[in-house]
């Protein structure tokens, strides 16, 4: 099996797939194919272009640079791409009904919340609840950032969505805690793996995010694990549905995806 690829594995490598492999190369049709935002996708394309990895040619399309096409070409022989592995697909109908679950949600929990000011407020139960329902309730994407996590049903949660959406866990590695949890953490990260979640592993990820198909994040303290999910600590965060909040969080953690220090279990 040969080497993969230069970039492969971050939102770089997706972008020169979509253009070498797939033969998808004008820039609507890129972001259609990675699911991209606009702003999202012209950081990715200008980033490559500046190290001379893409160029473009009068007609507005986008070609690989010989050596870097040949790399993907030649990994794309032999390796068959996971399900793990695809951009979603998103729908702007998806996200929309997405938002209206969370209308719905909180008029179900009798909770004081006006959606039209796009942020909220939540601590305690409601705010591992939400956690859950959230991405149980995903249609294209997971997106979670966490430093601790550990087999609990907020955990768990993120498996039972990866046979049919992209799931990303961008967390610490196990060997970085406390030796009493290391092996079980261990354990637990095989296991997310075995069920199609995408472990990248970053030794400074302190932030504790969570973003559904790219319309609602949540950032808060809680971890996700059984005793900070479980009641144990005292957990708060704010909610948004603010698409321009929401794009700036999705940039921020696809840099620490992108970063050489993240490496994908």
């Amino acid at each position: 099996m040969p080497d993969e690829p230069t970039y492969w594995g971050s939102w770089k490598g997706r972008v020169i797939k979509t253009i070498a492999i797939d033969r998808v190369q004008t820039w609507p049709r890129i972001r259609e194919a990675t699911g991209l935002s606009e702003r999202a996708l012209n950081r990715v394309l200008k980033e490559l272009y500046d190290v001379h990895a893409i160029y473009q040619k009068p007609k507005g399309t986008y070609w690989v640079e010989t050596d870097l096409y040949a790399q993907y070409a030649e990994f794309f022989k032999t390796v068959k791409e996971t399900k793990a592995e695809k951009p979603p697909k998103f729908e702007e109908k998806d996200q929309e009904n997405l938002v209206r679950y969370l209308d719905e949600w909180k008029g179900l929990k009798k909770l004081d919340i006006d959606l039209s000011n796009k942020h909220f407020f939540l601590s305690e139960r409601y705010l591992d609840e939400l956690s859950k329902d959230l991405i149980t309730q995903a249609k294209s994407e997971v997106l979670v950032v966490n430093p601790y996590v550990e087999k609990c049903a907020l955990s768990d949660s993120m498996r039972g969505v990866a046979d049919r959406v992209d799931v990303t866990l961008l967390t610490r590695p196990p060997e970085m805690d406390r030796e009493e949890f290391q092996e079980r953490k261990k354990e637990y990260h095989g296991h997310l793996v075995q069920d199609n979640v995408k472990v990248v592993y970053n030794k400074v990820v302190h932030a504790k995010i969570a973003v559904v198909d790219r319309a609602v994040s949540i950032v808060s303290s809680m971890n996700f694990n059984p005793r900070s999910s479980g009641g144990a600590s005292w957990e708060a965060g704010l909610v948004t549905i603010d698409k321009k909040v929401v794009e700036d969080i999705l940039n921020e953690v696809w840099k620490v995806l992108d970063s050489r220090e993240s490496q994908t279990d």
